[in-house]
């Protein structure tokens, strides 16, 4: 296929590889389209996430895609300071890039606005309190001196870190995605210049996708959800999903309380393990100086060997300190920083759900202001117009209006539903 000028211009040198390889991928020719439609008629018309990830994976043999997120730097002066974090894709492809906070929110909201309805993992809010203080005290360019340090500030670019690593490790391995032209200009288009004409130019093309530009993973899922059919017992279902939730949220909490004990008691035992160790030196001194002719006129005569076993003590001791001092940032790593991401899905389900709540009763109200302005044309055109200040253009305008946003907001319900039907 033709590579375009936009796609030289604005991926960069570097970039020509990459889309030569999407480019095969682009689409779906007339044949695979044929196998597509007959896929989708073997799947069940209420399609899980199971069934329809593994016909995306199927059909849709993009390469994995393996991305590390590291190395926080601070950049900028002033107000403007802000933290940068390097961007490795290590397979297939071998790209560095450096983005910062927003550029992980810009993609996450262009795959939304562009893939209605799929639930795109969430990202740590942003925490302006937080980033602030951190900008302020944090020095190390690197994280792994990050990762070992006490400091609050360092503590929260880490975690920050560690968050944006899920967030993106989670896109990519969502099959929808992988061919998407935002995920892969986010990925591999170095400069500041081109990265913000490749920025306007994602946004362009947002839901303007012709047939022969769409991505087989952008029109696999609009299949989908075009496919999916709202069950009879939806209202139900919806129900018992919000108890569900509900329930999960409450366990959540209680195990990131438990989670936070288990963090802050590590750190005091590490911090009591560091005194004991502290003690133990003094011991080591005090047993090697009665052995001294130098301070006492009848030095123990056992004291050479006793040093020299509680400085292989020490040794050994020293060891697990250090271990035990890395066990509340492991505990952090392993427990708080999952479990607030996957509490942040059930919370993002929930939103979904809401949100699709929210339409419903736009659409009901949308209506029954519809059904009262044709009751009062109705009722006024009986009286007659003259002398009463009543317009038939206007009632007919009004009445256009509402009917147009009864049958807008009904079309996204249409897309809400079977959206929320494949995320629960």
């Amino acid at each position: 296929r033709r590579v375009s000028p936009l796609a030289q211009n604005a991926l960069g040198a570097q970039i020509p590889l990459l889309v030569l390889s999407m480019s095969s991928l682009l689409s779906f020719d007339e044949e695979q389209k044929r196998q597509l439609n007959d896929r989708l008629e073997e799947l069940r018309e209420t399609a899980d996430w199971r069934e329809a990830t593994s016909l995306a994976n199927e059909l849709v043999p993009y390469p994995d895609l393996v991305v590390t997120v590291t190395k926080p730097q601070l950049v900028g002066s002033f107000l403007r300071r802000h933290f940068v974090f390097t961007v490795s894709t290590e397979q297939p492809y071998h790209y560095v890039v450096r983005r910062r906070f927003s550029h992980f929110q810009w993609l996450r909201e262009t795959l939304m606005q562009r893939y209605t309805g799929l639930l795109i993992p969430p990202l740590p809010p942003k925490d302006f309190f937080g980033n602030k203080a951190a900008s302020a005290t944090f020095q190390h360019p690197t994280g792994g001196e990050a990762e070992n340090s006490g400091d609050e500030a360092h503590r929260f670019v880490c975690a920050r870190m560690r968050q944006l690593q899920l967030f993106l490790t989670h896109v990519c391995e969502i099959p929808f995605l992988r061919d998407d032209r935002a995920l892969q200009r986010f990925l591999s288009v170095v400069s500041d210049k081109d990265w913000e004409q490749a920025q306007k130019t994602c946004n362009d093309d947002t839901n303007e996708y012709s047939d022969s530009e769409q991505p087989k993973g952008f029109m696999l899922w609009t299949k989908i959800i075009k496919r999916t059919h709202e069950p009879t017992n939806l209202m139900r279902k919806i129900a018992d999903w919000e108890r569900q939730v509900e329930a999960l949220q409450v366990a959540f909490c209680k195990v990131r309380s438990a989670a936070a004990r288990v963090i802050n008691d590590s750190t005091v035992a590490a911090s009591s393990l560091y005194r004991f160790h502290g003690a133990m030196a003094y011991l080591r001194e005090a047993e090697g100086s009665i052995g001294q002719k130098a301070e006492f006129e009848f030095p123990n005569q056992g004291a050479t060997a006793i040093t020299s076993f509680l400085e292989f003590e020490g040794t050994q001791l020293g060891k697990f300190t250090h271990a035990s001092s890395m066990q509340s940032v492991s505990f952090e790593i392993a427990l708080r920083t999952v479990i607030d991401f996957a509490q942040s899905y059930i919370t993002a389900f929930d939103d979904l759900m809401k949100a699709r709540a929210g339409l419903a009763r736009k659409v009901t109200t949308a209506r029954r202001s519809l059904s009262v302005y044709e009751s009062e044309a109705v009722r006024r055109h009986g009286e007659g117009p003259k002398g009463s200040g009543f317009s038939i253009t206007s009632q007919l305008r009004t009445n256009d209006d509402l009917s147009e946003l009864v049958q807008n907001t009904q079309k996204e319900v249409q897309v809400a539903t079977p959206s929320m039907l494949a995320m629960q």
